[in-house]
């Protein structure tokens, strides 16, 4: 039999069954008595060297005394004994136990092996732990040199870090779709003495604006590319210095920039010379 007991107990009884050695049956030997022929009872605990007898007595059920022995209930439970193990055999040095009961007529041994822990599983509010009580959550707030932890509800919120002023997700997802032609940006940015302001609305725009107004425009390239001198007229006037050139394509100011062709000869001379008849021609000759 194997028992699990909590090391150092005192008054511990212990119940178990001793077996018929005649029978084939396995039914359990009555009427042993305290001071049975031949019964003996030793424990040796661990890290001892030799075993240590138990006293036994006449004991009553339910009731410890050290070396107590008696017999449960020959009618009901036949075999059954009950036992007070002294307390030196379960102190708090050592870690575990061997019990063996022998020797009356007909008996068969009985050992019983009892592991010796810490923790008292019986106990439900401690497990027999010192440094526990019946009010555990009270242990939720302690001092230790000047270092609280408290989990009530006003200490947690006032020992939080201040978050109010980082950016939430909602913020950084309008960031995100920040449209320039619509939104406004209304937070100013101060960085020392500089203050950085950005805004959006249409007449900050318009004022930030570059001034396009003397830049020819797609028409007027589209037009220059155009251009024919035999009926456009460029009206533009280009200065350098003193000197001022003008360019007109009208028709008054193109004829009289001609060059005088009157006294050419024209095609219709120069053919009937290339025709002329040597037989036909007169020669007049004038007397010196």
């Amino acid at each position: 039999m194997k028992l699990k007991v909590k090391q150092g107990v005192t008054s511990k009884l212990v119940r178990f069954f001793v077996s018929d050695s005649t029978a084939t049956d396995g039914s359990g030997k009555t009427g042993i008595a305290h001071n049975a022929s031949g019964l003996s009872a030793y424990y040796i605990a661990e890290g001892d060297s030799t075993p240590t007898q138990i006293t036994l007595a006449s004991g009553a059920v339910g009731t410890w005394s050290s070396g107590g022995w008696s017999e449960v209930s020959a009618s009901y439970l036949p075999g059954v004994y009950e036992l007070g193990l002294p307390d030196a055999a379960v102190d708090a040095t050592s870690d575990s136990v061997v019990v063996m009961l022998k020797g009356a007529t007909d008996m068969a041994p009985v050992l019983i092996e009892v592991q010796l822990v810490a923790i008292d599983e019986a106990n439900a509010t401690t497990l027999g732990l010192t440094n526990l009580d019946a009010a555990i959550s009270s242990r939720s707030t302690f001092d230790h040199s000047s270092n609280q932890v408290t989990t009530d509800s006003a200490s947690r919120t006032a020992s939080q870090a201040d978050v109010s002023a980082l950016a939430t997700a909602a913020s950084i997802a309008a960031l995100n779709n920040f449209n320039p032609a619509s939104d406004t940006v209304a937070n100013v940015t101060t960085v020392g003495t500089v203050t950085n302001a950005v805004t959006t609305d249409s007449a900050s725009r318009t004022a930030a604006q570059a001034d396009v107004s003397a830049l020819a425009t797609a028409a007027s390239i589209a037009a220059l590319n155009n251009f024919n001198p035999a009926s456009d007229t460029v009206a533009n006037v280009t200065t350098v210095g003193t000197v001022t050139n003008a360019v007109t394509t009208d028709s008054a100011s193109r004829t009289a920039s001609q060059a005088d062709v009157s006294a050419l000869a024209t095609a219709a001379s120069v053919s009937a010379l290339n025709d002329l008849d040597a037989a036909g021609v007169r020669f007049s000759v004038s007397k010196p």
